[in-house]
């Protein structure tokens, strides 16, 4: 019987949909809350139908009864309206909406109903955290879903700073992609895309992003002088990122901590991985080049600290004269060219003509030069005085 009754009415409302007590609205509402779509009955007629129809015509209400399984349609009567309510509103629900009502004529409201979705940026095509090598390029995304569509902007910030910090820059570029080039080491910042159609808060997606670059070493000394039996400490510093792993060897081989002979203390923090090597009571084959040996995965740097004896320093007295057939500066040269460890004796290049040889060519030519003014003085001294020789 219902069927029968309904079936007239839709009818009806196809053939005179553009006649006299038609009326169209726009209802607009946000995803997740109730929306309204209001009818009202201007016609004081007793014993009115009303029926509720969705964008594919299918009959939701008829007067205070639901035809549909859909729990989410109610419709509150009160006076002369007829209400329809959807509660928890998706973006499925929008579309168009007629309210029928039985008057003569007949009436037909139609109503539009427009579903924002508040932006939702969508983590799993978003970009994560990067770790870059020094002096490329970084292409960072982040995508959002929402109605009206989202606009995208971005900002940065030190990654030590807060959330709420006031020393976060904004970036003038807008859009779904940005694009970091030639960045550099040193380079921790958290940059922020911010997505906002204007419908609740603007949803945020955090991206780190780090420079891995190759370890360099900082030392502070170049040479140790220790004695025979003292304890001694090594100093070195390795920065990079990766934080680097090092270490001290000594004749090519890594030198092991123990708590007997070395021992190792490591202070890391960040970019840096402090270590120093305390060598306990030392001994004669203690002496020499160590290493101080940084390694990440991007590459191995080293630098070489001397620990020498302090007997060592008088060992080889200066030379005084210049007719020696090697000159002081020829021979502290010469002992430095042997105090190079075995990695360096190779580029140490050829020695430079003596400068003991040059000393003695310059003797030699004023020994000549005396030797002509002497013999002038002779022959004067003949003419002069009448002497033979």
């Amino acid at each position: 019987m219902l069927k029968m009754v309904i079936l007239p009415i839709v009818l009806l409302y196809i053939s005179i949909r553009v006649s006299e007590g038609v009326s169209e609205l726009n209802v607009t509402a946000l995803k997740g809350q109730t929306a309204q779509l209001p009818c009202s009955i201007d016609s004081q007629e007793p014993d009115l139908r009303v029926i509720w129809m969705d964008k594919m015509s299918n009959v939701l209400y008829y007067n205070e009864q639901r035809m549909i399984d859909d729990t989410r349609f109610t419709v509150s009567v009160f006076d002369r309206n007829w209400n329809l309510n959807i509660i928890n509103v998706d973006s499925s629900d929008e579309g168009e909406y007629q309210c029928i009502i039985s008057t003569n004529p007949m009436q037909f409201h139609y109503y539009w109903l427009t579903i924002f979705v508040p932006p939702k940026i969508v983590v799993e095509s978003s970009s994560p955290d990067v770790e870059a090598p020094e002096g490329t390029t970084v292409r960072l995304a982040c995508n959002a879903t929402g109605y009206p569509e989202p606009t995208i902007s971005w900002s940065y910030r030190r990654a030590s700073e807060p959330a709420n910090s006031t020393h976060v820059k904004k970036i003038q570029q807008t859009g779904p992609v940005l694009q970091i080039h030639n960045v550099t080491r040193y380079l921790d910042e958290i940059y922020t895309c911010s997505a906002n159609n204007g419908y609740e808060v603007p949803d945020k997606h955090d991206i780190r992003v780090r420079v891995s670059f190759k370890p360099q070493i900082i030392t502070w000394q170049r040479k140790v002088l220790a004695g025979h039996g003292e304890t001694v400490s090594l100093k070195c510093e390795g920065i990079g990122y990766r934080q680097p792993r090092v270490y001290f060897a000594k004749d090519k081989l890594e030198l092991r901590p123990d708590d007997e002979k070395y021992i190792y203390t490591f202070n890391a923090s960040g970019y840096s991985n402090q270590l120093t090597l305390t060598i306990v009571n030392l001994e004669l084959s203690d002496f020499g080049y160590y290493r101080c040996v940084a390694i990440n995965a991007l590459g191995k740097a080293e630098k070489y600290i001397e620990l020498k004896a302090k007997a060592e320093l008088s060992d080889q007295p200066e030379q005084e004269t210049s007719h020696s057939e090697t000159s002081p500066s020829t021979t502290r040269r010469t002992r430095k060219l042997q105090d190079l460890p075995p990695e360096l004796k190779n580029i140490a290049g050829q020695q430079p003509v003596s400068k003991g040889s040059t000393s003695q060519g310059t003797a030699l030519s004023c020994s000549i030069h005396t030797f002509y003014i002497l013999l002038c003085c002779l022959t004067f001294s003949s003419y002069v005085f009448g002497f033979n020789f």
